[in-house]
């Protein structure tokens, strides 16, 4: 990271110079596409692929669609043995699963727990270290996804209390 930082910022300083002494557009590209070339060397260098910080989110989307989707066709009576198994099962003071958490613990903890995530994930002591944690692009990351799991307990309050349940383990996993 610092490296690339370094880079870049070399970049804005040649920018603004050649902007300043009114440069042309063509050359403006070239010094762009020859300072993208420069950072595509390093990630090969140090063998990195920046997109792999995607691998893990976009694998659990499908997972989180199929048992929310499956949840729903449970509930909605396509499994009438396991929709009756879960609206006879209860979990803490939940009693039936199907049913959304009539309290909302269960949505508030998985809004906290994602909140936690995106902090230990991209906060001031990142996991990929304090450069890291202060790019432009990570701040915004970090900023959307913050506000997602403020908002997350609205979104999670109407879901069944199975699909609640599923949600806050899997964050609380992801956080330890």
């Amino acid at each position: 990271a610092p490296e690339v930082q370094f880079i870049v910022k070399l970049f804005q300083n040649d920018l603004k110079q050649m902007r300043a002494e009114g440069k042309s557009l063509h050359e403006i590209r070239y010094l762009f596409l020859q300072n993208l070339k420069t950072v595509r060397g390093i990630y090969t260098l140090h063998k990195i692929n920046p997109l792999s910080v995607f691998l893990s989110p976009l694998l659990q989307i499908p997972c989180f669609y199929y048992v929310a989707t499956d949840l729903r066709k449970i509930v909605n009576g396509s499994d009438p043995a396991l929709a009756q198994e879960l609206t006879e099962s209860d979990f803490f003071y939940l009693t039936d699963l199907t049913d959304p958490d009539p309290w909302y613990g269960l949505p508030v903890a998985a809004g906290a727990m994602l909140y936690f995530n995106v902090e230990v994930a991209i906060g001031k002591k990142s996991l990929s270290g304090p450069t890291a944690s202060k790019s432009d692009f990570a701040v915004l990351l970090k900023d959307f996804f913050q506000t997602l799991a403020v908002f997350m307990p609205c979104f999670a309050s109407q879901s069944p209390a199975g699909l609640q349940i599923y949600l806050v383990s899997s964050f609380t996993w992801t956080f330890f």
